[in-house]
């Protein structure tokens, strides 16, 4: 299942859910002849349409199917994410601290991937000279095909589709052939192992992309444009 479909569905089935809590609420407090706090009405329509325009997302703007539903991991998904939903309409008070739990993963994980792919999503200067290339402070050699082609090698991380992290899915960096990699200290505390298993799960969708260099060797400056999922090479000198 792509991002898209994954960002959808969890939104269908957390609006659904926040909704159906509000309701049960509702039922409950009439059930027991006791009042219920009349901003649960408000907000259970203001939910439900926000439950209808995400699932009109979801089926006009991904491969989303009705059969989709029939995988094991959808249905848990989406259990998951309606469960979610009631628990937060139901003990409300659970929601900021949630958000914030939620911003601070967010920014550790922005703060990883920034650390380890540093090639900003927007052009950049290329330099290449005596097979070899450099932008900035960086340097590596090209690498060279047996067809006496060359590429600069770049390190591309895609983020998995489940994780709904609100930034962008996909992550460069000059691939190093010595390699490198971020690592966190070495503790033994629960909460850093916590880390670096999320670290690793989140940067495991890794492979390395190799962008042609239209004039090969040759001493030239290009720019590479990482702004699309598709990085382009364009020779400017």
């Amino acid at each position: 299942m792509s991002y898209p479909e994954t960002l959808y569905t969890a939104l269908v089935c957390l609006f659904t859910g926040t909704a159906a809590g509000c309701a049960f609420c509702m039922l409950a407090a009439a059930a027991f002849h006791r009042l219920y706090r009349r901003w649960r009405f408000s907000v259970l329509c203001v939910l439900l349409s926000a439950a209808v325009i995400s699932l009109a997302l979801l089926l006009v703007l991904t491969p989303f199917r009705p059969s989709h539903l029939h995988s094991h991991f959808m249905m848990i998904w989406c259990i998951s994410f309606f469960a979610a939903g009631v628990f937060c309409s139901v003990y409300y008070r659970i929601v900021f601290p949630a958000v914030i739990l939620y911003g601070i993963l967010s920014l550790y994980s922005y703060y990883i991937l920034d650390r380890k792919y540093q090639l900003p999503r927007k052009v950049v200067c290329v330099a290449v000279s005596n097979g070899s290339f450099s932008s900035g402070t960086f340097s590596e050699k090209l690498f060279s095909s047996t067809s006496g082609s060359f590429y600069i090698a770049l390190d591309v991380c895609t983020l998995p589709p489940e994780l709904l992290l609100p930034f962008s899915r996909r992550w460069y960096a000059f691939h190093e052939q010595a390699g490198s990699s971020v690592s966190l200290p070495e503790r033994d505390f629960v909460l850093y192992r916590f880390f670096r298993l999320y670290t690793s799960y989140m940067t495991g969708r890794t492979c390395i992309s190799f962008i042609p260099v239209p004039d090969g060797s040759a001493a030239a400056v290009y720019t590479l444009d990482c702004s699309s999922d598709s990085p382009v090479l364009i020779r400017v000198l």
